[in-house]
């Protein structure tokens, strides 16, 4: 948490990622910070719907202030804009 980097986890299917990625962002809020965790193909729906009702750079803010931002699933979509 000190260090600020990114941590990418990845490996086949069961075999705990997702516990592993929710277990380090339960010791960031126990730590008394706060986290983001979001299954990445929601969290790119919204701010796609985000741009349409004019509250985009609100969900960046939000997202920006974050520290750290938990994607789940992150890269199994193709980005489309």
């Amino acid at each position: 948490m000190q260090r600020k980097k990114n941590v990418v986890i990845f490996e086949a299917s069961g075999t705990g990622k997702s516990r592993l990625s929710q277990a380090l962002g339960h010791q960031v809020c126990m730590a008394g910070m706060k986290t983001f965790y979001a299954v990445t193909a929601r969290l790119l729906k919204r701010l796609k719907l985000s741009k349409v009702d004019g509250t985009y750079i609100k969900e960046i803010e939000k997202l920006t202030i974050i520290e750290p931002l938990i994607l789940h699933d992150f890269g199994l979509q193709a980005f489309d804009g």
